[in-house]
This record gives structure tokens, sequence and C-alpha cells, in this order.
């Protein structure tokens, strides 16, 4: 019985007593937020990422980039859940059965697990992330499995998918990572940093269509 309570105080919630609907600027200004965060995130993100890739900031290392710009990703990944929820429940039922909705949160998920082990170290290089990243790249390939089987068809599925090649190029990986030094990288690096980069615009593009859906 516990398991349906929040099912049912969703069904018996009202969306027109909530804040945002209430007031013609508060969802408009929550979504520049919300948006902000992911602009700050993802943006100080992908540095890290176009190093990895060769690109961008020729001078600074990968791990270099990451200690720089570590701080001002996770303000940004703060920002997006915080706000998140806050238009979610401007209309939950809506969004509980809205595919793209349901695949931003899916992939914004696998994104996060991903940047903080096999991207983290792929940025670092040295052997203490080690254990992380191959934790990080195992729960992507059971989480992806798992939500390709628990919703073939629908966003969960799409996204499934995409953590089950995450996870499973990054332990394929793994070996000719560990050869290299701290502070170099390689096809490999290049790789990863490319898994992460597609991450991201697939859930700018999750976000992108949940209006049309």
């Amino acid at each position: 019985m516990m398991f349906f309570l929040p099912i049912l105080a969703l069904l018996a919630y009202d969306p027109t007593a909530y804040p945002l609907n209430n007031n013609e600027w508060s969802f408009p200004l929550m979504e520049i937020i919300h948006i902000a965060g992911f602009a700050l995130s993802i943006g100080t993100i992908c540095v890290v990422d176009m190093r990895l890739l060769g690109v961008g900031i020729f001078h600074e290392a990968p791990s270099q980039a990451l200690k720089d710009t570590a701080m001002w990703s996770l303000a940004g990944l703060l920002l997006v859940p915080i706000t998140g929820f806050a238009i979610f429940f401007s209309d939950p039922v809506m969004y509980m059965h809205n595919q793209s909705f349901r695949f931003k949160v899916a992939v914004l998920t696998i994104a996060i697990v991903y940047n903080y082990t096999i991207r983290r170290w792929a940025a670092r290089t040295g052997p203490s992330g080690a254990t992380a990243a191959s934790i990080g790249a195992a729960i992507l390939l059971l989480g992806g499995l798992a939500l390709f089987i628990w919703d073939l068809h629908g966003g969960f599925g799409v996204a499934g998918v995409a953590a089950i090649i995450a996870g499973g190029l990054a332990i394929a990986l793994f070996p000719s990572m560990r050869k290299r030094p701290e502070g170099s990288w390689g096809p490999a690096h290049a790789l990863i940093g490319a898994v992460s980069v597609l991450l991201w615009i697939s859930v700018v593009f999750g976000g992108l269509f949940i209006a049309f859906v």
C-alpha cells in the first residue's frame, strides 16, 4: 500500500494551486534559471571534453582544465535539479507521460554518472580514479540494460541504449588508458570525450522536444 501513496498523491495534486502556475513571470523565470544551469554545467564540462579530443586550450592539459572548471560544473549541475523539480511540479502528470522528458531525465542521470566516474578518470588519467571509473562503467551497463528492458519503446529505452554503449566503450578502453602517464591522453581519451559530448547533446535535445511530444 505504501508503494502507491506517492502515485495517489500526484493524482490528487492540483497544479492550479502551484505558485509557478499563478504568476505569468514565475514559470519563465524558473525556465531561464534552469537553462542557465545547463549552460554553465555543459559549457564547462565541454571545455574538458574538448581537451580530451585534443582541441581547445592547447597549453592546458585535461587534468588542469578539469581542476579549473570543476566548481563551475558542480554549481550548474546543482541548479539543474533544483529548478527542474520546481518546473516538474507545475504539471507532473504531463511530464511523467512525456517521452522526451523521460528521455532527458534518464540521459541526464547517465551523463552525470559518466561525468563523475569514467570521464573524470579519463581527464585525470592517474590510477587513483580507476576504481570509481570501473564502478561507473558497470553502473551504466546494468542501468542501461534495466532501462531498455523496462521501457523498450519509450524514452527510457532509448536512454538505456546510450548507457550500454557508453559503459561498454569505457570498459573496452580502460586497458589502453591505464598504460598512459598522468596528464597525457590519446585515442581512448578522445573517444570518451566524444561520448560525453554526445550524452550532453542528447540531454539538450531531449529538453528541446519536451514541448512537442
